[in-house]
């Protein structure tokens, strides 16, 4: 029995060793048909594996393929995106409204600037005309990330003393954000002037501190709150 957990736990190692360096690969050469890059061979010995080993846990190379989209699009990849807004509404606690919006994004731009998974992402995106496959993994991924958003955006409109304001829904304004978080890291990914840490200004009504500037996704983020929220009733649970 002890031996048979072992020859498990050794395939699994190996499956998401190869798993990661398929992912490796891809981001190497995230152009034109960025599947078409990836080879059993170079797969395995980027991993350590043999050839034979690839196939012995995939019965073909587009039995690899599939499992190694799953992997690039896996939805729990984005919990650092919900779990970075729990920490600053509790880190910020007693921070301005306009300090924690600002606080929020950058640590988010920052987060997906890291993410060496993103430039995949996009890449992929980029076969979902043609591949029915790829746009079902891809609306998984992002209904997946709006689920967990949305209770997280519910608490801090509530921290901020602000509802939505209709005809929006916290999804929008979930999908929003997001779509505004991508759009202005792909930008930035190609050129950086383009999106500066630093506008020189701050949002109107915001004084500016130039110690502490604010970036293009900021403002615009906190732009978009404005525009689809307002000020709630109950008024801020923040002290």
């Amino acid at each position: 029995m002890e031996k048979g957990r072992t020859k498990a736990a050794a395939r699994q190692e190996s499956r998401n060793a190869m798993l990661k360096a398929g992912a490796e690969i891809l981001h190497r050469v995230p152009v034109g048909d960025v599947l078409s890059q990836v080879k059993a061979t170079n797969v395995a010995k980027l991993a350590n594996r043999t050839t034979g080993s690839f196939y012995n846990i995939w019965v073909d190379h587009e039995a690899y393929l599939r499992d190694l989209i799953r992997y690039v699009l896996e939805p729990s990849r984005f919990d650092a995106v919900t779990q970075v807004i729990k920490e600053e509404i509790t880190r910020q606690e007693g921070a301005s409204y306009p300090e924690l919006i600002k606080s929020v994004a950058e640590k988010n731009f920052t987060a997906l600037k890291g993410d060496p998974f993103m430039s995949l992402q996009l890449a992929l995106w980029a076969k979902r005309g043609s591949d029915h496959e790829m746009t079902e993994h891809l609306r998984a991924l992002y209904r997946s990330l709006n689920d967990k958003l949305i209770p997280v955006y519910d608490d801090l409109l509530k921290d901020l003393g602000r509802r939505m304001r209709p005809p929006y829904k916290v999804e929008h304004l979930a999908v929003a954000l997001m779509a505004l978080l991508e759009g202005l890291h792909i930008r930035s990914e190609i050129d950086a002037e383009a999106v500066p840490e630093d506008l020189g200004a701050s949002p109107e009504g915001v004084e500016y501190d130039p110690a502490h500037p604010w970036g293009l996704f900021a403002a615009a983020a906190y732009a978009l709150i404005e525009a689809m929220t307002t000020e709630s009733p109950e008024g801020s649970d923040m002290t």
